[in-house]
Formats: C-alpha cells, sequence, structure tokens
C-alpha cells in the first residue's frame, strides 16, 4: 500500500445552518491538471448551496511530488484519506469515463469498503 500524501485542498463550504448535510461534491482534475481548473464550477455549486472539496493530486498543482509512486491507485488513495477526514455523511465524484482510473480505483471498488461515496459518470 503506497503512502498517502496530504493534499492540497480548497473548500467551498454553503455555511450555515447545516453543512454536514450538505451535498458534498469532490471535484477532481484529470493527468496534469490542476483543481483550479474548477474554479467556475466549484464556485457555481457552492452558491447552490453544495459541499465542494476541489483537491490537486499528487505530483499535481500545490500538492507534494514524491519521487516513486505517483500512480493512479496511490492517488485514489489519497482522495480516499481526504473523503475520510471530511464530515459529510455522503460524497459524489462526479467523473468523465476517460479520467476515470485516478478517481474510481480503489474509491468506488465496493460500496461496503467506501460506503459514503457515490460516482456519477457524465
Amino acid at each position: 500500500m503506497a503512502t498517502t500524501v496530504d493534499l492540497f485542498h480548497t473548500v467551498l463550504d454553503p455555511g450555515p445552518p447545516d453543512v454536514a448535510d450538505a451535498n458534498t461534491l469532490l471535484l477532481v482534475h484529470g493527468w496534469g491538471g490542476a483543481g483550479r481548473e474548477w474554479s467556475p464550477q466549484a464556485e457555481v455549486l457552492a452558491a447552490a448551496e453544495h459541499r465542494v472539496i476541489v483537491p490537486d493530486l499528487r505530483g499535481h498543482g500545490r500538492s507534494p511530488v514524491l519521487d516513486e509512486d505517483n500512480t493512479p491507485v496511490a492517488m485514489a488513495q489519497d482522495l480516499t484519506a481526504l473523503i475520510g477526514a471530511t464530515e459529510s455523511p455522503r460524497t459524489w465524484l462526479p467523473a468523465r469515463p476517460v479520467a476515470l482510473p485516478a478517481r474510481s480505483s480503489r474509491i468506488n471498488e465496493s460500496p461496503s469498503r467506501n460506503p459514503r461515496v457515490n460516482l456519477a459518470l457524465s
């Protein structure tokens, strides 16, 4: 198992009354990108009272770069750790099939393993 990385991430919260009850959307960029690519969408979704988390994957943007193990599986483990640190009862991962490996590998492999995560294909 890879060592997880503390990912740089931005959280846009709808604010009171019950943030824990808000839908949480994890917006993950593609290979070679950065979370800032989601800025326009993140702001619109937060304004619609969704909690939005936008990370930079390991080796991308403002997250640490490791000398090894910069694989989709390791990136998915990082995302799983980030989701685990949230207080949201449900997290949605919007994903395009072409960018699916880093987002879904291990995160959504078994509902019993991660019952708080839903993968939404677009």
